[in-house]
């Protein structure tokens, strides 16, 4: 008999789970619909019925990072920058590899000024103290002919000075990119919105690193 419960108690917790994930497939598959709606919507210049749309997919699955973008991205286009920016900082929580809302972030923080730009709190020129890293910075607006039109407040962390400079100047890059899409046929031929692909190779198990093996010893 207790061999009975037990199975019974099993099959019970089956049952359960199955329903529990086949309703969080439905409530993502009614997200998307609406979502869906709401990019038809804004194909027929209808924003505010796609706004409504976007935040109907969210009450229907907060955790949709998708449909935090979208909405975000409509509101940053209504000229709604503060609510835009909660849905991105959201979208990227529940996605931290999603690479646009990082992107459009961007465009919403380079703000239109006289070009002074600062690097984790200090001024780009001490951050940067070499003339060719402060080329790397400068090179997007002197491609697009924008130099002096932007204030920046950039944050940025890990890898050395070199990678910090090149990795700014594809987040300005694609900033740019976002104010104003001609942009792009200065900047892509320079390579400036590409990502470097190359990364630290992870250490391998039984290794003493990526490639390099313990040493072998008979006795």
């Amino acid at each position: 008999m207790p061999k009975l419960f037990l199975v019974n108690i099993s099959i019970l917790f089956l049952i359960l789970g199955s329903s529990i994930s086949g309703n969080a497939q439905s409530e993502r598959q009614i997200a998307k619909k609406l979502m869906y709606d709401g990019d038809a919507k804004i194909r027929g210049f209808d924003f505010e019925g796609a706004l409504i749309n976007y935040s109907s997919a969210i009450s229907t699955d907060p955790t949709y990072a998708d449909a935090y973008m979208k909405r975000a991205s409509l509101l940053q286009k209504l000229g709604r920058p503060t609510q835009a920016i909660n849905d991105y900082d959201k979208a990227i929580k529940l996605n931290p590899y999603f690479v646009m809302p990082h992107n459009n972030l961007g465009a919403i923080f380079m703000s239109e000024g006289k070009g002074n730009i600062s690097v984790n709190k200090k001024d780009y020129a001490v951050y940067f103290p070499t003339s060719t890293l402060q080329y790397k910075i400068n090179q997007p607006f002197l491609l697009t002919s924008t130099e002096g039109n932007y204030d920046l407040k950039i944050t940025v962390k890990g890898g050395g000075v070199n990678g910090q400079a090149e990795a700014v100047r594809m987040a300005i890059s694609r900033a740019l990119c976002k104010i104003n899409e001609e942009h792009r046929t200065q900047l892509k031929p320079e390579g400036l919105l590409t990502r470097d692909p190359r990364m630290v190779e992870r250490k391998k198990f039984g290794q003493k690193k990526a490639r390099k093996k313990y040493q072998f010893s008979k006795r």
